[in-house]
């Protein structure tokens, strides 16, 4: 897939949020693993929801404490050996 596709689907993808009402730097980091994910595969990205952020931040209050987002994009996955 071209890059400008993609972009646009990204786009989309932050415009959907945003019209929930959520900055989407609050929105679970599962979800925007999950569009690249798609993205990359030439698959279509799983639309976010209203559900979906209530159940994200109840993980958040409940996980210990940097547990529910301590799998940031940034880090290298550990291997598997």
């Amino acid at each position: 897939m071209p890059t400008w596709p993609r972009v646009e689907i990204v786009l989309q993808a932050i415009d959907v949020v945003e019209a929930l009402g959520i900055n989407p730097a609050d929105v679970a980091p599962k979800h925007w693993r999950q569009v690249h994910n798609r993205l990359a595969t030439s698959g279509e990205p799983q639309r976010y929801t209203l559900k979906r952020q209530r159940a994200w931040l109840r993980r958040r209050s409940i996980a210990p404490s940097g547990a529910a987002s301590s799998r940031s994009s940034l880090r290298v996955p550990p291997s598997r050996a």
